[in-house]
């Protein structure tokens, strides 16, 4: 094997021997780039066999377990190691120092300027870098390398929110910056997520609910810690909330913002026709209110009328009693169980409330009230309710009217009429309703 004419060997040593511990010059790396130029490497397309692997494997190991002979490992060690890396842990002075270098450099305007482009410019590269192929952004990707591994403390966390909050409420063109290079980041002018991507978002982690392994727990778990952090809060936390949105209403900046948000948004849901479905809901709800209570004042007013109907009624038996002669004790008791047996069956008749009345008179040679009687909840047995269905509404309404002028007829007799041949249905011989009308004599 030939030396190359690019390594000069020392005096004495192999002219074969490979130069250790001398890194190549610029002009050096130069000649070799130039020599090599144009030329294919030898194992260019070829894999290796797997007596080659084996015999890299086994140097490998060999050289690692000769490392690991001549320098142990203990943990003193590799504490030491570890702490060598990271550097010696800076006291308190050094710390005041460094920190006065920097607000000396942050006091001058055009450091400060400078510093911000710069970071600025920086996280947009990174937003671009992280931008996938759906027009997605990565945000695991963007601001780690400076803070991997890395937490900020408590103290730190808070003058950082407080630096921000005050960033966007005073420094001019902040709030525009960062709401562009969201809607950058989100790939639209709108500032939303695009309906494709949404799409893969969701296959993505359907996906992993169903293929992932330890996936579903730790959602599940993120799920539960977010229901009891959502939990009812207390008296006081509630109380410190209402403060501070009151204090916020205040400001005229603030009200301004949050009034516009609020026309934007009712605009947007009329345009959607939100706000008309919504309307149309309450609208029928009102409707629905107004009819149950016009059928409650309804329902009031037929149980007041059926009330007097009644008095009626039971005035007219005791007229009927005091009128009536008898000439023997026990045909007054049989003419009084027989008043408060018609009384009953007409209170019976008249329990269910109704609208529609009809007037039963005397004639007009007896000088008695008028007994008014609910005539549209007495049922007919004889007829289903699934006939009306089927008839005009004018032989509906003849038919009506003569079923009532009927029924009419029979509670006038039964009160007032004089027919000896009538039977109760309730007495077997029919003998209670005879004696009355022959002893009674009619009118």
């Amino acid at each position: 094997m030939h030396p190359s004419p690019l390594h000069v060997s020392p005096p004495g040593s192999n002219s074969s021997a490979r130069v250790k511990g001398r890194p190549h010059t610029l002009e050096s790396r130069q000649k070799i780039s130039a020599a090599n130029r144009g030329k294919v490497p030898w194992n260019k397309g070829r894999s290796m066999s797997q007596e080659t692997k084996d015999k890299i494997r086994q140097g490998v190991l060999r050289r690692l377990d000769e490392k690991e002979r001549l320098n142990p490992k203990t943990p003193d060690l590799n504490k030491k190691e570890s702490t060598r890396k990271r550097g010696d842990p800076l006291s308190d002075e050094i710390r005041a120092k460094i920190s006065e270098t920097m607000k000396k450099k942050w006091a001058n305007s055009t450091y400060a300027e400078e510093r911000k482009k710069a970071r600025e410019a920086l996280y947009e590269s990174a937003i671009i870098n992280a931008t996938q192929a759906d027009g997605s952004v990565d945000y695991s990707k963007v601001n780690v390398i400076g803070m991997a591994g890395r937490k900020h403390s408590k103290e730190t966390r808070e003058k950082i929110s407080q630096t921000l909050k005050a960033r966007w409420e005073t420094e001019d063109g902040f709030r525009d910056r960062m709401v562009t290079m969201m809607k950058m980041a989100r790939g639209n002018e709108e500032g939303k997520v695009p309906e494709e991507t949404r799409k893969k978002i969701s296959q993505k982690l359907k996906k992993r609910w169903r293929e992932e392994e330890g996936f579903r727990d730790r959602m599940m778990l993120g799920i539960k810690t977010r229901a009891l952090a959502s939990s009812p809060r207390a008296e006081e936390h509630r109380k410190r909330i209402s403060d501070a949105i009151k204090a916020k209403w205040t400001e005229d900046d603030y009200r301004k913002r949050a009034t516009d948000g609020i026309n934007r948004s009712l605009k947007e849901r009329a345009a959607k026709g939100t706000l008309k479905n919504r309307g149309s809901k309450k609208n029928t709800s009102n409707k629905k209110s107004l009819k149950e209570k016009t059928k409650s004042v309804k329902e009031e007013e037929v149980n007041v009328a059926n009330k007097q109907e009644i008095s009626f009624v039971k005035e007219d038996v005791k007229s009927m009693k005091t009128k009536t002669k008898l000439p023997a004790k026990e045909d007054e008791t049989e003419t009084i169980k027989h008043a408060k047996k018609a009384t009953k069956s007409v209170e019976r008749g008249m329990q269910p409330p109704s609208s529609t009345l009809v007037t039963a008179q005397r004639p007009k040679q007896q000088e008695e009230e008028e007994v008014v009687i609910d005539m549209t909840e007495v049922g007919f047995e004889d007829e289903p309710k699934e006939a009306h269905l089927h008839t005009n509404l004018s032989d509906m309404a003849a038919l009506k009217q003569e079923r009532y002028s009927e029924l009419s007829r029979d509670v006038w007799n039964l009160l007032y009429g004089d027919d000896d041949e009538f039977v109760d249905d309730d007495d077997a011989d029919g003998s209670l309703y005879a004696t009355t009308a022959a002893t009674r004599g009619g009118y």
